[in-house]
């Protein structure tokens, strides 16, 4: 069903940052075309054929809404429903001063070992897929761990995580974390044993039914 998502993407890069000036635009036209069709008649005669025959019309009005709700309820309920998660099994990456690394200042104790190979800010695709936060790669006893701080983005149906070459979409090579655990907090995602990482890897918040991307971040090498 990607082309829910291109129809997605369309209306996120070229209606919604006019969202305000369009719905004034919509009320207007809609309370005019009100008046043209009352002062016609034709208003009065779809409700006078509505009330002729009340069984055909309730039946109708039951279909639309047994359709259109589920529907509408399913795709845009997420976009407004949030999340929150405060994990405390994060790793702090020990300074060679022995200190934390102010990327990492957190919950969670400092992890000998622990190693930030990558890290970088998360960024929503577009105005209207928000993301913001901190991802941060870490190395910990041959393991690999992805975990984000002050993180917040747009909800949305079916999301994942992802660790993929690619800053746009899940390549061929990257690496599923699992399901997005929340919109907002601090949580971490263990990489599976056996996975390689992606060169250059980024973090992509990914809704895979519909193919959009909703948040990412380079995860430039640590220092």
């Amino acid at each position: 069903m990607e082309w829910i998502g291109d129809l997605e993407r369309w209306v996120a890069n070229t209606v919604y940052p006019w969202r305000i000036p369009l719905a004034l635009v919509l009320v207007a036209a809609a309370g005019v075309l009100g008046v043209v069709l009352a002062r016609r008649g034709i208003l009065g005669r779809v409700l006078a054929r509505g009330r002729a025959r009340p069984v055909l019309s309730g039946v109708l009005l039951v279909l639309v809404i047994a359709t259109a709700g589920p529907a509408t309820y399913y795709l845009t309920a997420p976009l407004w429903t949030r999340s929150a998660l405060q994990e405390s099994n994060l790793v702090t990456v020990p300074t060679a001063e022995g200190g934390a690394m102010a990327s990492g200042v957190g919950a969670g104790p400092s992890a000998e070992g622990a190693r930030l190979i990558g890290q970088g800010d998360i960024a929503g695709a577009d105005a209207f897929h928000f993301g913001r936060g901190r991802a941060e790669l870490i190395a910990l006893d041959g393991a690999h761990i992805l975990q984000v701080r002050e993180f917040s983005v747009r909800n949305g149906p079916d999301l994942f995580v992802y660790l993929s070459s690619s800053a746009t979409r899940p390549d061929a090579g990257a690496v599923q974390l699992g399901r997005l655990k929340a919109t907002d907090g601090e949580f971490r995602y263990d990489l599976p044993p056996g996975a390689t990482l992606p060169a250059n890897p980024h973090f992509l918040v990914w809704c895979e039914q519909f193919a959009v991307l909703f948040a990412s971040a380079s995860l430039a090498p640590g220092s």
